[in-house]
């Protein structure tokens, strides 16, 4: 019987047929909850005690905790492997840190630089989520626009890709997209990779809504993806890369071959 700790309940371990001590021990098991809270939480499923909890952080609680965005909501194996690479990052910084600094810039961009860096092989601007400006409709071929830029990242090196900011990096709106708030359109991302690309990737893309000159932008930062990355678009399932500054598309052998020089080195 596996028992139950300090950030998963029993009752989510068991619905995720999370049977090892080691699965649990190794990463969860490093308290977000003190154990008298905990036991209030008891068999109370992630979903209803952590939102709260996380409102109430602020970045540098979530840096210390080494959580991933809404990881309430992640399956548990995606979970693991996402904390696993932030307790990495925690522990990098802090070595940083202790030895005084390093030659080698250890601070992410922040979005300005993004963007006052422009359009490279690792940076990419788009205006919306799906909404056409030309036509004020939701159109597909826009939110297809973002899956390739994104998997493109993942079959690459990684990169940013910001939404709500035009070509010319000046900043749009993110209020033509029509959705109610913030948290809707980030789920709405993370269900368009889920259904056009899988599962898999969710835990190596990293959404998150930030302020830029008193306008808000969604930006998302993708690692290097674990294996390739298909869009599926209709019936077909298409293959992108990243070059320059400027996405493009494989087909035929050289997906073969770009998998083979990629993937399986």
């Amino acid at each position: 019987m596996v028992e139950e700790h300090h950030l998963f309940p029993r009752a989510y371990l068991a619905a995720n047929d999370v049977k090892e001590r080691k699965q649990v021990n190794q990463i969860a098991n490093f308290a977000l909850l003190e154990w008298p809270d905990n036991l209030k939480v008891g068999g109370t499923a992630p979903s209803i005690y952590a939102p709260p909890l996380d409102a109430a952080m602020s970045d540098q609680d979530r840096l210390h905790h080494a959580l991933p965005p809404k990881w309430w909501d992640m399956p548990y194996e995606a979970f693991l492997n996402e904390r696993r690479r932030l307790m990495a990052e925690v522990v990098r910084s802090a070595w940083v840190r202790l030895r005084g600094g390093s030659p080698e810039k250890t601070i992410a961009p922040t979005t300005a630089e993004l963007i006052a860096g422009g359009e490279t092989e690792g940076v990419e601007f788009k205006s919306t989520l799906r909404a056409n400006l030309h036509t004020g409709q939701h159109d597909d071929k826009i939110q297809i626009a973002v899956l390739k830029t994104l998997a493109a990242f993942l079959n690459a090196g990684g990169g940013s890709l910001l939404i709500g900011v035009a070509d010319d990096g000046s900043v749009t709106s993110l209020a033509a997209d029509g959705f109610p708030s913030e948290d809707k359109m980030s789920l709405h991302l993370v269900n368009l990779i889920r259904d056009r690309m899988g599962e898999l990737f969710l835990a190596f893309v990293h959404p998150q809504f930030v302020e830029h000159n008193g306008c808000r932008i969604l930006s998302v930062r993708c690692e290097r993806g674990p294996k390739p990355a298909f869009v599926k678009d209709g019936a077909a399932q298409r293959f992108f890369v990243r070059g320059a500054n400027a996405t493009a598309e494989l087909t035929g052998q050289s997906v073969v071959d770009y998998i083979d020089r990629r993937f399986k080195s």
